[in-house]
């Protein structure tokens, strides 16, 4: 079976073009998990804009669903100023799910040497 690894980092901003550099800071990470083979999930990918269908709760509760249904979850950008990221890995934490702090440490953990 694959490694699913969710992508954690701070989304919600005062002003739009701060959502959108933690939006594409989020991808950055994603793409690199990806590009290296491994399966991830990024809510800033998979809920980009997307505020208006429903509160603040319910897309922290589709994260934290989503990091119990995943193998690992690497933190990015800002995370600690973010209160759904801390919520994350607090979950992650409690489950016993790997925690990587940034890409980096989660690349060199799951891929073979040489490939990141």
């Amino acid at each position: 079976m694959s490694m699913l690894v969710y992508v954690a980092g701070p989304y919600r901003a005062k002003e739009h073009y701060e959502v959108l550099r933690n939006i594409r800071a989020a991808e950055a990470v994603y793409d690199l998990i990806t590009a290296n083979g491994i399966f991830a999930y990024c809510p800033h990918v998979h809920t980009a804009f997307k505020n208006g269908l429903a509160d603040d709760a319910f897309w922290l509760a589709h994260g934290l669903e989503m990091v119990s249904r995943c193998d690992a979850i690497v933190l990015t950008g800002e995370w600690k100023e973010s209160k759904g990221s801390m919520a994350e890995k607090e979950l992650a934490e409690r489950i016993g799910i790997p925690v990587f702090d940034g890409i980096g440490e989660c690349l060199a953990a799951l891929t073979p040497k040489g490939v990141a």
